[in-house]
């Protein structure tokens, strides 16, 4: 979750359109109330988007390792064998251009209006994994990760020098930007 939001807050950092109309939502949302109710975090439709986008361009396990359990044909004449280790690329399959267009590369929370969404398959984006071996804290991972982002959003304004174009990433056990995050931090207000 650490990762995830830093990552997300370099993004942001980068992208000040999308940071301030995140910022607006806040405010909306929270005009009348600052409780923060499981019901206030779900009305948060666009930070769900920016996160979503965040953990498409950054996903924190980059890649994951399964075994077939039995044999299976994936296509007529395709037998892949019981005991096949299978490794998926989660950051390449996030940024494939048949799935994602011709900006996959792009950082724009708009890939998660629920349009868009419904024009892809299910496990196109899969940051926590999929089925019945996924992320068991994927959703407390998205709470957690709206509350400090509107924590944060509320108060502080987050800028970079960093470009956008020149993020590399390099691969550990979890997605590592090459260099530090390098974020200046002001007050919002």
């Amino acid at each position: 979750t650490a990762t995830a939001t830093a990552h997300t807050l370099l993004l942001l950092a980068q992208h000040q359109n999308v940071q301030n109309a995140l910022v607006e939502e806040i405010n909306e949302v929270y005009a009348d109330d600052d409780e923060i109710t499981f019901e206030s975090l779900g009305k948060l439709q666009y930070m769900e988007r920016v996160i979503k986008e965040a953990l498409r361009i950054a996903p924190v396990g980059p890649v994951i390792f399964r075994e077939a359990m039995a044999d299976f044909e994936i296509q007529p004449g395709v037998i892949i064998p019981k005991g096949t280790t299978f490794i998926l690329n989660i950051f390449a399959l996030h940024r494939q251009k048949h799935i994602w267009g011709e900006k996959a590369d792009v950082f724009d929370p708009d890939n998660f209006l629920p349009e868009n969404v419904a024009k892809r398959h299910p496990c196109s984006f899969i940051p926590f994994s999929t089925g019945r071996r996924n992320c068991i804290g994927h959703r407390y991972a998205m709470l957690s990760m709206k509350i400090i982002l509107l924590k944060l959003l509320r108060n502080f304004k987050f800028s970079t020098d960093l470009k956008y174009e020149e993020l590399r990433f390099k691969a550990v056990l979890t997605l590592k930007l090459c260099g530090d995050h390098l974020v200046s931090i002001t007050n919002r207000y």
